[in-house]
């Protein structure tokens, strides 16, 4: 998320909002530690406020998107923790006459093909998933010797789409 936040900022986002799991506590969900860090480098103020649930689905990303349009804080910005919610909000925010990404950005988070299709195209972070799973089995076989699972960091590729 602090690619996704740095491209934000850079392209004039200042007030930015996320999603988090509708079923997760908002203070533990993952998008609220992965993006709550990242806006104060750039100015950007961090305040759980503007973390809003969304379930994992198209009307989830609409019903979270008007959310955000009632809180009143003129949001240029919404990061979600996954595509399919991002797309869900964008579409809602263009059903309301936003402008795309002019009035408000959208990135989403784990680049799926869909994507790549809909208007704008979303901007994403992808994750090697060729990477990961030898990640994972990794883990599994540390665990297996006793070794301890250890730390596995692995960088998402932000891909700039016109979303943002």
């Amino acid at each position: 998320m602090r690619s996704a936040t740095s491209s934000s900022a850079a392209t004039g986002g200042s007030r930015c909002s996320t999603t988090a799991a509708a079923r997760t506590p908002v203070a533990t969900a993952p998008a609220t530690r992965c993006s709550s860090a990242p806006p104060p480098k750039h100015g950007l103020p961090a305040d759980g406020e503007w973390v809003f649930p969304a379930a994992n689905s198209l009307e989830g990303g609409a019903a979270a998107m008007d959310d955000v349009l009632a809180g009143g804080f003129g949001a240029t910005a919404v990061l979600t923790y996954n595509d399919l919610i991002a797309i869900g909000a964008m579409r809602r925010a263009r059903d309301r006459g936003m402008r795309v990404p002019e009035d408000c950005a959208f990135v989403g988070c784990d680049g799926l093909t869909l994507s790549r299709l809909v208007d704008p195209p979303l901007t994403t972070l992808t994750v090697d998933k060729e990477l990961l799973g030898r990640a994972a089995v990794r883990q599994v076989a540390a665990q297996m010797t006793g070794a301890g699972p250890g730390e596995t960091v692995i960088v998402p590729r932000l891909v700039v789409r016109a979303s943002s």
